[in-house]
């Protein structure tokens, strides 16, 4: 018998690096390779955003216990509670939704329709934009398999895009985390 002839090639999933898409004409999955200009982007902005996300955290104490976030869709409003009872509140955008267990990421603009106001699934629709726009698969593939270090990295790209210097990751249910971008919260008086 002939190598390769009536074999069928194992298909890669994902080995935990980089980010991969699920093809659904093959059924395969792919690593998206990326672009020179795309690590220098993600560069650029993951050094900014994450400094202004961490003087965000310690100026206001989000990373203190007992805390709670709120998010009011139809006003795209994100508002932070702490535990002593103060209020922020800051506009956002919901970026993406991740599963730590299957690696799976799914941008906020492949939601069903109506499920989310298009104002808050802005950052990921201008991700996409500019993903067809510069040819980047990464922005434009709605589900992706990634690691959490590349959904804070598109998360931050999301908050570039719409100016906001925060970023934030929230607990949904047992399996599921959301991808905030968020402006500066203002305290509630």
């Amino acid at each position: 018998m002939g190598v390769g002839i009536g074999l069928r090639q194992e298909t890669p999933s994902y080995d935990g690096a980089g980010i991969w898409h699920h093809c659904l004409e093959t059924g395969e999955m792919h690593r998206i390779e990326e672009d020179t200009d795309f690590r220098a982007l993600l560069e650029q902005q993951c050094s900014q955003i994450s400094a202004s996300s961490q003087t965000i955290y310690q100026e206001i104490g989000l990373a203190k216990p007992n805390g709670r976030w709120d998010v009011v869709p139809d006003q795209t409003r994100f508002t932070f509670t702490e535990a002593s009872g103060t209020r922020r509140h800051a506009r956002y955008g919901l970026v993406g939704s991740y599963n730590p267990t299957s690696h799976s990421w799914l941008w906020s603009w492949a939601f069903p329709d109506g499920w989310m106001p298009d104002a808050v699934t802005a950052p990921a629709a201008k991700l996409r934009a500019l993903g067809e726009e510069r040819g980047w698969k990464a922005l434009t593939e709605p589900n992706l398999y990634l690691g959490e270090q590349e959904a804070w990295h598109l998360t931050i790209l999301g908050a570039y895009l719409m100016g906001y210097p925060l970023v934030y990751r929230g607990s949904v249910n047992d399996m599921n985390a959301h991808y905030f971008a968020i402006d500066r919260p203002v305290e509630l008086t």
